[in-house]
């Protein structure tokens, strides 16, 4: 058997090539479309795991959404590197920038959802 090249071990590769192992997770995702998903898995003689990989693959892999991320992240990377107020903190300073701009993100997103009301 030949050796699998260690680059393509990126999480976009399709898993059944090598085998990676599978993880637990959790989402939210509409009732109907939930709905929808576990009629199109039972009619076709799949899990509703196995079908919301494939689509998760397909938007990730195929349609380039996930490379289309990791070169904005990059760009963004290299825009902080680039800030001459970040050049000089320390870890902890740092850490305690990247947990208030995270908290500060996060409490936008949940302002912007039309469900912020209800919580």
């Amino acid at each position: 058997m030949r050796a699998l090249p260690m680059w393509r071990l990126d999480g976009l590769t399709p898993a059944k090539l090598y085998l990676m192992a599978r993880r637990k997770t959790t989402y939210y995702i509409d009732e109907g479309v939930l709905t929808a998903a576990k009629v199109t898995a039972a009619a076709t003689h799949r899990s509703e795991s196995e079908l919301a990989e494939e689509a998760l693959r397909r938007y990730v892999v195929e349609e380039g959404q996930g490379e289309y991320a990791r070169k904005q992240l990059s760009a963004l990377l290299q825009e902080l590197r680039e800030r001459p107020e970040l050049k000089d903190l320390d870890d902890d300073q740092s850490m305690q920038l990247a947990v208030k701009e995270t908290r500060a993100a996060r409490r936008a997103r949940a302002r912007r959802r039309p469900d912020a009301s209800a919580a």
